[in-house]
């Protein structure tokens, strides 16, 4: 594994060394430049993405807000094959990873511990946004211990 990967496994430890690189090879790594839109309100999205470092805006109607590191993006689109909830933009310099909906899916059906893992991380992310939404981060952090 290179650097890069290594230190990124450290957020996907539920995969096992193996699992996570077959993850990562279907993967593109890419840089937010503040103006590509990762996913548009409304519109279904053939993307999965994860961010590695910096932070994407997420508008919602009139409301705005900011995932950052270690956060998914159109994960309830993926996981549902439904429309985007907000338009995503990731800010300059963002380090994301990016996957191919169907490419995931794929894979997803060849390893089935992939899947489970993977679903496992997005769940865990949507309950920490969740939370947040909510004001109740300190529920999740208390069930996480």
């Amino acid at each position: 594994m290179s650097e890069r990967s290594k230190s990124l496994y450290q957020q996907f430890t539920m995969l096992s060394p193996g699992e996570f690189r077959r993850l990562i090879k279907i993967a593109d790594w890419r840089a937010g430049d503040g103006v590509t839109k990762l996913t548009l309100e409304n519109e279904v999205s053939e993307n999965l993405f994860y961010i590695i470092s910096g932070s994407v805006c997420v508008q919602k109607g009139e409301h705005r807000f900011l995932v950052e590191d270690g956060g998914f993006i159109g994960e309830v689109g993926y996981l549902l094959n439904s429309p985007a909830s907000g338009t995503t933009t990731a800010a300059p310099g963002t380090l994301y990873l990016n996957w191919n909906g169907q490419e995931l899916a794929n894979l997803e059906r060849r390893y089935p511990g992939i899947r489970v893992a993977l679903r496992d991380l997005i769940n865990i992310d949507m309950a920490g946004k969740v939370a947040e939404s909510l004001g109740t981060n300190d529920i999740l952090t208390s069930a996480q211990v």
